[in-house]
């Protein structure tokens, strides 16, 4: 067992990790064979769940027709997964800072390698398939990017892995329904299931990491997590809506809709509620500051 980790996340954490360190060596997807190309992916095909488009639930969405509907949720796919690409961007960055101060036959070391190669892999897919969905190269907006460059100088490890759960938590439900929806573009649907899958594993190790790791912090760093990880939460959020989507398919108010919408915000208290129940039980979520959080909405 690897003394850095055991004395980083305590030994019972730490030979839960290295099982799973062993668990990412022997599951590797190839998305370059898994994925079906032969549908064009600009064809008569849904790419968003009708349930977690954020525009779904005002008369705005039910007045669309189906290619309306299927050309909205293209643009809310592209844009989604150009949202991916930037916070695996940040995400890759956090754990090569991880393991740069690790030697080389630390398990975690290796399991955090294979991390950032299944996330290089995840950002390889997704940008092929917006390529061809020919749909604008969506990105979050010049101020989410700035906060995210504010995000590399200044998050701890631990606010970043907060940050990889809860994230993950937001996309579970959308990711998991498109995998299973018969009416999705199979190159997606497949494109899900091995974000799903590959995910799940990276959720796990967050978990372990945080549950061992965030009692251990001093106090200045749980209260800098307390009052940071919400924030860096709300703005993956704000970046789900993207103003340029509705410009693109020509539905006039349609950000201020979906922005606005009950059953949008709802939905992301919902797919939170496991990642806030976890946050409170490692003492993240306390009585002070669980006033930010429903602030932001995220409770």
């Amino acid at each position: 067992m690897s003394h850095s980790l055991s004395l980083e996340v305590g030994p019972e954490a730490a030979a839960r990790i290295e099982r799973l360190a062993d668990a990412a060596e022997k599951k590797r997807l190839d998305p370059e064979t898994a994925l079906d190309w032969a549908e064009p992916v600009d064809g008569p095909w849904m790419h968003m769940p009708r349930e977690f488009s954020p525009l779904a639930g005002p008369p705005l969405y039910d007045a669309l027709s189906l290619p309306e509907r299927r050309r909205l949720s293209l643009h809310e796919a592209a844009s989604m997964l150009g949202t991916g690409i930037w916070f695996e961007n940040l995400l890759i960055n956090a754990l090569a800072r991880h393991a740069y101060n690790l030697t080389v036959d630390d398990p975690l070391f290796r399991f955090l390698l294979v991390e950032i190669e299944e996330e290089c892999r995840h950002s390889l897919m997704f940008g092929e398939y917006i390529r061809r969905a020919k749909t604008a190269p969506y990105r979050p907006s010049w101020w989410l990017r700035l906060q995210g460059k504010y995000y590399w100088l200044t998050g701890s490890r631990c606010v970043f892995y907060l940050s990889i759960l809860g994230t993950e938590e937001i996309l579970h439900g959308m990711t998991d329904c498109a995998w299973h929806a018969p009416d999705t573009h199979p190159a997606l649907k497949e494109l899900m299931r091995i974000h799903t899958v590959e995910e799940q594993r990276h959720m796990a190790f967050a978990r372990e990491y945080l549950a061992a790791a965030f009692p251990r912090l001093r106090p200045w760093g749980r209260w800098y997590a307390r009052i940071f990880a919400p924030i860096v939460i709300y703005s993956v959020v704000q970046a789900s809506v993207d103003p340029a989507v509705y410009r693109a398919v020509g539905i006039p108010g349609g950000w201020e809709a979906a922005w606005s919408n009950p059953v949008r915000r709802a939905r992301v208290k919902k797919s939170l509620a496991r990642y806030t129940s976890f946050c409170r039980d490692i003492g993240l979520i306390t009585p002070a500051t669980d006033p930010l959080w429903r602030l932001l909405g995220l409770l």
